[in-house]
């Protein structure tokens, strides 16, 4: 026998115990990849956190940084004696001396006051300097400053503070343009040189092993300050003046360059670390894992699906079998050769759908004939009901005046007669059902008079649409007798039919008394209804219900009729049939 034959022997549940076993080292094996990439993406985002966070702290103490520089500037603006120089005509040498050494006094103590600031300068109108520089040992500021540029900047400001960054000799000004208080004419500029030490202070602390690159930079990657002598790698920095806080990533994916922007200014604080710093203690799980597991999952995967295959191919067998059945083909023989579960399953499967087939053929052959004989049954019930409502008008109008009309309403009469006394159940045209109507109205038109009104909106190509017999006239009859008999106005009655490639909508509509909203809803969910007996239908409606149920039988149960009214105004009785005769030929 061998194993192979043992283990077809086996039950299913043998069986799914081995692949269950066989799977346990798969999963474990995936949750130490798992494992292994979400430490990865975690320690990632850790380090990319950690690095955010220092750059807002950075911010926060540049910002700081450049607030204090903001606020000597502004203090200056209320100083009399910068006011009383820009103005003088120096028409007195020595009161101008006095004034300009009082302003210088005032720079000097300003620039002291706050170790950021290397030196002030403020320029005239003709171009003069009072200036002051903390350090001697620096350029001065008057040989430093471009002059136009920033005054061109300062105007724009319209005396709001400028922050000008001079790339070429990397330095950084804060400048604003003094006005005269009295009549707001342009008078002075105010420039400030911060001191680059100072602005690196704001760094020296917050350094590590990950962050190791530190930059202030402006979209256009001028260089405010950059930690290092080349700072080349700001180059892949891509700055988005809409993203306050972010980060992106070189074009070799090792290095993530992350970056904060300052609140009240365009620039930038950025910095770079390398994600193999970080991950560099990852590298020999990583190794250990490739080398020992993949091998091991390749063999266990051949092994599941070598024994998943057992198991999905009888099923495949048997469900294939089934649909065979399910399109009412004759399934082929099922043969498994198997002693197991499946083996058990197939035979008595087999069994099973010959009994069902039978089952199903003598089954369907009994309801044929009983719709055969309901439909019958339904169509035989309107016949008395009908004649008897015609001749009480016809023997109503004799005895109102003799007149040849009661000729034209026999003539009519014979017409619905013909369709009444038919026992024929096959769908007739619609135009020959529309002429059932017409023969009816003419009757109902000799009772009412002017006080009916008839419209149609029928096209042509529907009237060649097959439709049961008697279809409408019992729907008409009832608007009829709702929509005109129970009101003293003029009765409108709207024959209407609305065909698609899938439907045919029949609508009559009436502008009687209308129904309550709790009648439209009974009525409805008893056209609703899918079981019909016979017993049943001797207490139902004799109008529409006939006509709903009759749809029904001879369709099906989706199609049928609906009612929509409002109380006061109108009656409208919805006629939903299949379009499945579309363009056949009624002549034959």
């Amino acid at each position: 026998m061998g194993i192979w034959g043992l283990y077809k022997k086996q039950s299913i549940r043998a069986k799914m115990l081995m692949v269950f076993f066989v799977q346990v080292v798969i999963p474990l094996l995936l949750i130490g990849v798992f494992f292994y990439a979400k430490m990865n993406s975690a320690m990632e985002e850790h380090a990319l956190s950690l690095t955010l966070d220092t750059l807002k702290i950075i911010k926060i103490r540049t910002e700081d940084f450049l607030d204090n520089v903001n606020v000597i500037s502004q203090d200056m603006l209320y100083d009399q004696e910068i006011y009383d120089v820009l103005l003088d005509d120096q028409t007195d040498s020595y009161a101008y001396y006095n004034k300009v050494n009082k302003v210088k006094n005032i720079l000097r103590k300003r620039a002291l006051s706050f170790d950021s600031i290397q030196s002030i300068t403020i320029v005239s109108q003709n171009g003069q300097f009072l200036s002051y520089d903390t350090n001697s040992g620096r350029a001065n500021i008057e040989s430093i400053l471009p002059y136009k540029a920033i005054m061109k900047e300062a105007r724009q400001a319209g005396g709001g503070i400028v922050w000008y960054i001079d790339s070429s000799n990397k330095n950084v000004f804060l400048a604003r343009v003094i006005n005269d208080r009295d009549t707001y004419d342009e008078i002075g500029l105010l420039a400030i040189l911060i001191s680059e030490e100072d602005l690196k202070k704001t760094f020296d602390q917050l350094s590590s092993d990950t962050l190791e690159n530190v930059a202030i930079i402006t979209p256009g990657q001028d260089v405010i300050y950059a930690d290092g002598e080349d700072p080349v790698w700001m180059k892949d920095v891509n700055l988005s003046s809409t993203d306050p806080i972010g980060y992106t990533r070189e074009s070799d994916d090792n290095n993530i360059i992350a970056y904060v922007k300052l609140d009240d200014l365009d620039w930038y604080i950025v910095t770079k670390f390398s994600k193999s710093v970080i991950l560099e203690d990852l590298y020999p799980m990583s190794e250990w894992i490739i080398n020992i597991f993949i091998p091991m999952i390749i063999l266990l995967g051949i092994i599941t699906v070598l024994i998943a295959m057992d198991i999905v191919n009888p099923i495949q067998k048997i469900v294939k079998y089934m649909k065979r059945f399910q399109m009412g083909k004759k399934p082929e023989p099922l043969s498994l050769d198997r002693q197991d579960e499946f083996g058990y399953l197939a035979d008595t499967l087999e069994s099973m759908i010959t009994e069902i087939d039978y089952l199903m053929n003598t089954v369907m052959n009994e309801q044929i004939l009983r719709r055969e004989v309901q439909i019958k049954a339904l169509q035989a019930q309107i016949n008395p009901h009908f004649l008897f409502n015609t001749l009480e008008t016809i023997n109503w109008r004799a005895q109102l005046i003799d007149a040849p009309e009661i000729s034209e309403m026999v003539t009519s009469l014979s017409g619905i007669l013909e369709a009444n006394i038919s026992r024929d159940i096959k769908p007739i045209p619609l135009k020959q059902e529309m002429t059932y109507v017409h023969n009816y109205l003419a009757i109902m038109r000799h009772r009412y008079e002017e006080r009916l009104k008839i419209k149609w909106e029928i096209e042509d190509t529907p009237l060649q649409l097959k439709v049961p017999q008697l279809l409408l006239q019992p729907i008409v009859e009832n608007a009829i007798k709702h929509g005109v008999g129970k009101t003293a106005r003029i009765g409108v009655i709207l024959i209407r039919v609305i065909a698609t490639e899938a439907l045919i909508e029949i609508d009559v509509v009436d502008n009687g008394t209308g129904l309550e909203p709790e009648e439209v809803i009974k009525l409805n969910q008893r056209f609703q209804e899918t079981t019909y007996r016979m017993d049943k239908l001797k207490n139902a409606s004799i109008g529409l219900d006939n006509v709903n149920q009759r749809i029904k039988l001879q369709f099906g149960e989706m199609y049928g009729l609906a009612v929509e009214s409002r109380k006061g105004y109108y009656t409208k009785v919805i006629v939903t049939l299949p379009n499945s005769n579309m363009g056949e030929d009624v002549s034959s």
